[in-house]
């Protein structure tokens, strides 16, 4: 009795190859798609992520905490106000242009214009 075969198993069973070189690509098979082969661009994304976020932390010119609190507050004034960065005045932190309707500098502001 056969076992059934792979895709792998498929493409290259067919292919005229020397012994040595099919061995190669059966141990590149067993290294990179083993388990957790459907993970690795999911891993490779989150490590991208994490670097990319590392940097802009290094690289804000606040704190850790407001930081954070300054890009959950990204979304919209709901998220702000729930950091608690409503009303936040341009250069700090939960102030973006398109939370500020009326262009006065001041973000999410609850009676706008006043």
């Amino acid at each position: 009795m056969s076992r059934p075969k792979s895709e792998f198993d498929r493409l290259i069973g067919n292919a005229p190859m020397r012994k040595e070189k099919r061995s190669k690509l059966y141990s590149l098979k067993i290294a990179v798609a083993g388990e957790y082969a459907d993970s690795l661009p999911l891993v490779i994304g989150a490590a991208v992520l994490l670097s990319f976020g590392a940097y802009n932390l290094a690289i804000s010119p606040w704190s850790v905490g407001p930081t954070l609190r300054h890009w959950l507050a990204a979304p919209n004034c709901s998220a702000a106000r729930a950091m608690m960065l409503d009303e936040a005045r341009r250069g700090q932190p939960g102030y973006y242009n398109r939370h500020d309707k009326d262009r006065d500098g001041i973000a999410c502001e609850r009676y706008p214009g006043y």
